[in-house]
């Protein structure tokens, strides 16, 4: 098990924090049972910043693809994955 990392969202923004790395797609213990194959990894990047009027944001990007089972004929369809979100 990997040690969990908890960002204080605030203190990281306002310092202009970066996080970046990769995340094993067999870690997405929830996610498995639609999935085809388990290989591969995602990638993720989390910036800090205030924003216009001097509020903390956090900018969340993940990129890589997923192969999902196809319901209809259980082959492995890829999918892309790129999220953009700030929080």
């Amino acid at each position: 098990m990997s040690r969990q990392l908890v960002i204080d969202s605030l203190a990281f923004a306002r310092e202009a924090g970066s996080l970046q790395g990769g995340l094993p797609v067999a870690g997405l213990t929830r996610s498995l049972d639609l999935l085809a194959d388990t290989a591969g990894c995602l990638t993720y990047r989390l910036d800090g910043r205030l924003g216009a009027i001097g509020r903390s944001q956090i900018c969340l990007q993940v990129d890589g693809v997923l192969s999902l089972r196809c319901q209809r004929c259980l082959e492995g369809v890829e999918y892309p994955l790129a999220i953009r979100s700030v929080l």
